[in-house]
């Protein structure tokens, strides 16, 4: 949100929530008017802000069409993550199910999700398939190389990296922009 400012007229602030800066957003909120000039965006809303659908089409599995990559927060595992607000009690939800439930339908208690193009944070329904939990280890036991770094870059060919001993490859141009970041944080102003 660089270039963003306040939705408010007359107003340069850097937006906090909902499009307005802190000041504002207080100024709404200590009135009760916040919900009411500007309202909450529904789960779905903002599920579908947070979704590439011109992802590449994985390597495992190219005939299932391109990923839809999740942008926003994946955790430590790969897997995308979105709150699911006042409906689902604040819980912290998994993109890749929240996207069957609202494409597909609801997901029966005994079955987990299974990500056919073995990127877990696709978010294609079509990509997705309920099993059982142990059919799903058992299609773990020999995972392929995860080809798709969790950014959506291609670990192949020259964007392809293996550390001596490791069989799994890095991804250059994240390791790069992680450089940059580093030494952003570490530079000296002028």
């Amino acid at each position: 949100m660089g270039d963003a400012t306040c939705l408010e007229s007359d107003c340069s602030g850097n937006p906090r929530s909902r499009g307005i800066c802190q000041k504002h957003y207080d100024y709404y909120r200590r009135r009760g008017l916040l919900d009411d000039l500007y309202p909450r965006k529904t789960l779905e809303e903002r599920f579908r802000e947070k979704v590439d659908r011109d992802g590449p089409e994985p390597d495992y599995w190219p005939e299932l069409g391109n990923c839809w990559i999740w942008t926003a927060y994946i955790d430590d595992r790969g897997y995308g993550r979105i709150g699911g607000g006042p409906a689902h009690n604040g819980e912290i939800l998994y993109a890749h199910r929240l996207s069957y439930e609202l494409n597909v339908g609801g997901i029966p208690e005994d079955l987990v999700t299974d990500h056919l193009c073995r990127v877990r944070h696709c978010v294609r329904p079509d990509h997705l398939e309920m099993v059982t939990d142990e059919e799903n280890r058992l299609r773990g036991l020999r995972p392929p190389k995860i080809l798709i770094c969790w950014r959506g870059h291609a670990k192949t060919g020259a964007n392809a990296y293996c550390a001596p001993g490791n069989e799994w490859p890095y991804c250059r141009e994240c390791r790069r922009l992680a450089q940059v970041r580093r030494k952003a944080r570490h530079a000296i102003p002028v």
